[in-house]
């Protein structure tokens, strides 16, 4: 994973970038409903961050199983300030 530049002062975005610094991402996908970062500990289990988009904006996203590629800049922007509580 290319971590080059990738800076934000989200909680979400804090986490990308820990993760870049201990060299421990694996990857990133977006998922409709949710949004994840995939990453290994010093053991090599691997572990996955995930955040939830408010199921407000789900849509088609709520029945169709998805996995895209994650544009976080775009969703730190879309997001950023968006609590999601059950």
């Amino acid at each position: 994973m290319d971590c080059r530049l990738r800076r934000y002062s989200t909680w979400y975005g804090s986490q990308l970038t820990a993760l870049c610094n201990a060299r421990a991402l694996k990857g990133e996908s977006d998922h409709g409903v949710s949004k994840s970062l995939y990453g290994h500990d010093p053991d090599g289990i691997e572990f996955e961050i995930m955040w939830m988009v408010p199921e407000s904006h789900w849509g088609i996203y709520a029945t169709d199983a998805i996995v895209a590629s994650l544009d976080i800049a775009a969703e730190v922007a879309r997001w950023s300030g968006v609590v999601t509580t059950n």
